[in-house]
């Protein structure tokens, strides 16, 4: 199932982010343009914590925790690009880059409850 979701870092500011949602059996991604867009924006690197809090089934509030470990300026988890799999063991020719959308997944998880 395909639907659209309005991401937002701040509840009362009026910056958000439309982004494109996948969701399947056992998780759903966030993908496009606008994600990629949000990634960037918020400057979000291999290593962050994105916490989503659904307020509505179509709006989502987001924490970002920024790692403050050494990151890869290189590489981010919204790339539009895969790293060469050569150097992964893969079997792709040398220079060669695969391309995909960006994309987060997330998984479901049941509720907790404590009591």
């Amino acid at each position: 199932m395909a639907c659209k979701i309005t991401l937002k870092t701040k509840m009362d500011s009026a910056r958000s982010w439309l982004v494109h949602g996948a969701a399947y059996k056992n998780y759903c991604c966030l993908v496009g343009v606008a994600w990629k867009s949000f990634c960037q924006e918020n400057r979000i690197k291999p290593g962050d914590l994105c916490t989503f809090n659904i307020i509505e089934t179509t709006l989502w509030h987001v924490t970002i925790t920024h790692s403050g470990t050494n990151r890869k300026q290189e590489g981010s988890p919204c790339s539009s690009r895969r790293e060469d799999r050569t150097k992964k063991g893969g079997s792709r020719s040398k220079g060669t880059k695969e391309r995909k959308s960006p994309m987060a997944s997330l998984t479901k998880q049941a509720p907790s409850y404590t009591r």
